[in-house]
């Protein structure tokens, strides 16, 4: 039977760390993130023209356009309007891109599967063949 003077020490990882500790951890490997986020964003953007640019460049497109039509067209007077737009721009690409992703889930074959197992797991080295004709 072990007891507490035997086990080696351990440091606890909560999941509750204050702002300095999430700081010094994002800090110590700020490097390897960004690595992370330079290979993300280069296969995110692979085969697009405008690349990084159009992430940056189509908010401000359509801060431009609503500024236009809203303050100066239709002189709305809505107090920090940017600030205001671009909330809620946020919320509703972030809404479109959750909505649209679930969406695809029912429609994988495994969902209406029975046995719901993956057709690769079994072992096959030669084409299935069709029913009633014996294998060459």
């Amino acid at each position: 039977m072990t007891t507490q003077a035997d086990l080696p020490d351990a440091r606890v990882i909560g999941s509750r760390l204050g702002l300095r500790e999430q700081v010094a951890s994002i800090w110590t490997y700020r490097q390897l993130l960004m690595r992370m986020v330079r290979k993300e964003l280069k296969v995110k953007y692979k085969n697009s023209f405008l690349g990084f640019f159009w992430s940056m460049l189509n908010p401000a497109l359509y801060l431009f356009v609503f500024w236009l039509v809203f303050q100066v067209i239709l002189q709305a007077g809505i107090p920090s309007f940017p600030i205001f737009l671009l909330s809620g721009l946020l919320a509703a690409s972030r809404l479109k891109r959750t909505g649209s992703g679930s969406m695809l889930i029912p429609c994988h074959p495994l969902y209406f599967s029975k046995n719901r197992q993956l057709e690769s797991s079994t072992p096959s080295s030669a084409p299935a063949q069709p029913t009633g004709q014996p294998a060459k």
